[in-house]
């Protein structure tokens, strides 16, 4: 009976070891993969929900949604938009120590650009109005997008009253940007002919340099560490 008893024993040990190793696999897994630090980052609430103010003019802006998370942090989801043609060109996304997200994210973006607040509704529309309208013409997003634009969460685009027209003069509107590569612009050329047609878009060479350009979103990142998904 004795001997029984230790092996029932050391078959429920086993099999709480095994339960252990997995639960710690599961939580490595979740620390390491953004998708699901940025999940549960949707759940926040929000602490900024901004555009930058010239895009309708410039044809080109950040649309920016961070959440402030219990462990201080920020988590924050930033999108390079084109209403003009090409939809969401760039998108980055981490959670940070808030005072790093406040200088190198909020207040570089802020100050040198220029922000206006925008509903969270607004926000998600924009920027899903901006990808739709360019996958219409064989533009996709920045790779980054879909991770990105986690953070909206359960924010309903329905609820916005806004309303978004892209395009310009009821056209797309290519505009190379001082970073896009002749290849890059040749290829988004040959979508917006096969996609549009021939007198069907417009197209324009920007007279401005590197230097009177947005700031690549890149920059916006550097010097900060992510934290570790306990502190998310």
């Amino acid at each position: 009976m004795a001997l029984d008893q230790r092996k029932k024993q050391k078959k429920a040990e086993k099999r709480n070891a095994k339960q252990k190793a997995k639960k710690k696999e599961m939580a490595l897994r979740s620390r390491e993969d953004p998708g699901i630090r940025f999940a549960r980052a949707a759940a926040a609430p929000i602490l900024h929900s901004a555009v930058s103010i010239n895009l309708w003019e410039q044809g080109i802006g950040y649309v920016l949604l961070s959440r402030q998370l219990a462990s201080g942090n920020v988590a924050s989801a930033l999108f390079l938009v084109d209403v003009y043609c090409l939809g969401v060109k760039d998108a980055l996304y981490r959670i940070s120590p808030a005072d790093f997200y406040q200088s190198h994210i909020y207040n570089k973006i802020h100050y040198e650009l220029g922000f206006v607040d925008l509903p969270p509704e607004s926000g998600r529309k924009l920027v899903e109005g901006a990808v739709d309208f360019a996958l219409k013409i064989g533009i996709e997003p920045h790779p980054d997008y879909v991770l990105a634009w986690m953070l909206f969460g359960d924010i309903d685009p329905i609820l916005s009253t806004d309303k978004f027209v892209y395009g310009k003069n009821g056209k797309p509107l290519f505009v190379p940007g001082p970073y896009d590569s002749p290849h890059k612009c040749g290829r988004i050329m040959d979508l917006l002919m096969q996609h549009c047609g021939p007198g069907k878009f417009d197209y324009l060479v920007p007279l401005m340099g590197p230097g009177e350009s947005a700031p690549k979103m890149q920059s916006l990142f550097l010097d900060g560490d992510d934290e570790d998904e306990e502190d998310a």
